[in-house]
């Protein structure tokens, strides 16, 4: 019945392809088709054509036919279905959004395709057009495949890119204590900047988990190494960045533009006494001993110069007293 409606409702020409000629026959069908769905129409049978052809098909009886006629509309829907989904993916990474539980939707959104497919044309495994039925389902893999690809490729980029400007804005706004996207400060130490890129390797490491699709071999290892080297980098290019040298600049006139704060007026007193004993010799023994205890202090020397000739001549024939006491008083006033 499917064919007398077809037959009915359009005009179906069968024409006979010899070895060699399927290319000029499809150059033909998508010359004769709309302009707005030529490209479609000679993708659609260059991909059949060449699915038909790999199955080495010899005689195309009814019931293969069907087969053939089944595997492709299954084909068409089902890759239809999956560019939807993609499309939507695509709608946000191409934003730099990231696709909320991605790995997981991708797996499934392959899986079910896959499987949608394989009960469409379950009536033909077994059959001379098991082959074609085997082709038409590895073009759908690879076309469902390549989607989820470049979506996974693009969210990892997105995902290091926001990392990475993550870690810079914690460097820059370390020394003010602000928290950038749940990571602390960074001091100026060595050993704080090494754990900040453990901390954000961390984090991009967890984001990721979320977008690999271990079932079609997108791992996350070779961008968790890539972005925790790029991190490191940053972290080593930052001081002489010129974002780190305005920022210490503006501290340093921050710092010395800043109003210092009044001092309660306080008057403060201390006595000193500074003794000095001159026993009997000539000079060859001389010592000092000091105590401060806050304002106060004592300095107490002896030197055996009493009998010397210079001393005595210095005090004008005098012997020096033995003990001599100076007392010193001084005021500290801050205002």
């Amino acid at each position: 019945w499917w064919t007398l409606w077809a037959l009915w409702s359009f005009a179906v020409e069968v024409v006979a392809v010899g070895e060699g000629g399927g290319e000029r026959f499809i150059e033909q069908v998508a010359a004769a088709a709309p302009p707005s769905s030529g490209g479609d129409v000679a993708q659609a049978l260059v991909t059949s054509f060449s699915a038909f052809a790999a199955a080495n098909i010899d005689v195309l009886t009814p019931s293969m036919a069907a087969h053939v006629t089944t595997a492709d509309t299954a084909y068409a829907h089902h890759v239809r279905t999956a560019r939807a989904k993609l499309a939507a993916y695509r709608s946000r990474t191409s934003r730099g959004l990231p696709v909320a539980g991605f790995g997981r939707s991708a797996a499934d959104l392959v899986s079910k395709t896959l499987a949608g497919y394989d009960r469409a044309t379950a009536m033909a495994a077994g059959t001379p057009a098991a082959p074609y039925r085997a082709a038409r389902r590895e073009e759908l893999r690879k076309a469902a495949t390549r989607g989820v690809r470049e979506c996974f490729v693009a969210q990892m980029a997105a995902l290091q890119k926001n990392s990475l400007d993550r870690f810079e804005r914690r460097l820059l706004s370390g020394d003010a204590g602000k928290t950038q996207g749940g990571l602390p400060p960074v001091d100026d130490g060595f050993d704080d900047g090494r754990a900040a890129v453990r901390t954000a390797a961390f984090l991009f490491d967890t984001a990721a988990s979320d977008v690999e699709v271990p079932s079609l071999g997108l791992r996350k290892t070779k961008y968790v190494a890539d972005t925790t080297a790029k991190l490191g980098e940053a972290l080593e290019k930052f001081p002489d960045s010129p974002e780190a040298q305005l920022r210490r600049i503006g501290r340093v006139k921050k710092a010395a533009s800043k109003p210092r704060a009044p001092q309660e007026r306080a008057v403060s007193a201390g006595v000193n006494l500074v003794a000095m004993f001159r026993p009997d010799g000539f000079g060859n023994f001389q010592g000092f001993a000091g105590y401060n205890a806050g304002p106060h202090g004592v300095i107490v020397g002896v030197h055996n110069d009493a009998d010397a000739p210079e001393t005595i001549s210095q005090l004008g024939g005098v012997r020096p007293p033995f003990v001599r006491v100076q007392p010193k008083l001084s005021f500290d006033v801050q205002l």
